[in-house]
């Protein structure tokens, strides 16, 4: 594998990418697509919220560790989509965005020249699998059927691709501690999971797989807490509705106006809460919820701003 490519993937300039493919500028950035004759599209985001020039990538044994990388989110993807694939002989269709981490991704603009089968991503912490709102019993046990344990997840490029109309998937990729300067990513865990992906390409590259947006959407159980330091979404903590019965365990008191949500305190909660409480996001779309808090995404991006340049100097880009 050639890693010389890994750090040049890691440290491009967005701008570089233009060349790759056919490149249209949006209102939110670039949006690049590269036909290589795929019937499955690949998508990664190429915007981050720390940069480091300089990542350190080391060999342990039979791994490699990438660390101080908090890019990796999701240049790790980019490098997966535009290196990793061809070599492994998968043909996709790549989409590369930006302004995924402020909630206003770019790929809301693609228009597909054709049908895709189903769409990817490598946009996720760990080595499980998501699928938001695309997913529903078939697709959950097809990811389980190739090893994945299926997780919830928030937001990613592929939310805002559901007008292609086919199934998306976002595959765990290995980075931890995303957003944050100590971002690190084992490989090893990045090609358990990918050898997941091969596989699962191998036999369904020729499959179309059907999505209808307007269909009612699977609710699923959401763990994830908000310690980000993007500003993609607003939401400070978890949104739940739960069923009436009566069982107050780790429920806190609800805002005026939003008597039918609740947020659970997963600390203080039991297991027979956990299990009953369903939960959701609030029922409005991404970017009316980025603009009701824009002043407050606007103060995060300048505390970003500021830590970026006191961690790296000069030399990390302002992407932001």
């Amino acid at each position: 594998m050639n890693f010389r490519g890994l750090k040049r993937r890691l440290t491009a300039p967005i701008e570089d990418f233009r060349r790759l493919g056919d490149t249209v500028d949006t209102e939110h950035g670039p949006l690049t697509w590269i036909d290589r004759g795929g019937d499955v599209l690949a998508v990664a985001h190429l915007d981050y919220v720390l940069w480091n020039p300089k990542p350190k990538i080391t060999r342990q044994y039979e791994n490699v560790k990438i660390r101080k990388c908090p890019q990796l989110d999701d240049r790790l993807g980019a490098w997966m989509v535009l290196d990793v694939l061809p070599r492994a002989g998968i043909r996709c269709d790549v989409l590369l965005t930006d302004s995924e981490e402020l909630g206003k991704s770019t790929a809301q603009f693609f228009q597909p020249p054709k049908q895709y089968n189903w769409l990817m991503q490598f946009d996720r912490a760990g080595s499980d699998a998501v699928m938001y709102d695309y997913e529903d019993d078939d697709s959950e046990s097809l990811l389980e059927y190739y090893g994945y344990q299926v997780g919830s997840g928030s937001f990613t490029d592929i939310c805002y691709l559901e007008h292609l109309e086919c199934k998306g998937f976002n595959f765990g990729v290995g980075y931890h501690g995303q957003h944050t300067k100590k971002c690190y990513a084992n490989l090893t865990e990045t090609f358990n999971s990918f050898r997941k992906v091969q596989s699962m390409w191998k036999d369904c590259e020729d499959v179309h797989m059907p999505h209808d947006p307007n269909a009612p959407k699977k609710k699923k159980i959401n763990y994830w807490d908000w310690r980000h330091t993007s500003c993609s979404y607003p939401v400070s903590k978890v949104i739940t509705r739960y069923p009436d019965d009566g069982n107050d365990a780790g429920r806190t008191p609800v805002e005026e106006g939003y008597e039918d949500q609740m947020e659970v305190d997963f600390s203080k909660a039991d297991d027979d809460i956990l299990n009953d409480v369903a939960m959701e996001w609030y029922n409005q779309p991404y970017d009316d919820l980025t603009d009701k808090c824009q002043d407050d995404c606007e103060s995060e991006l300048e505390a970003i701003r500021k830590e970026n340049k006191e961690l790296f100097g000069e030399e990390g880009p302002d992407r932001f």
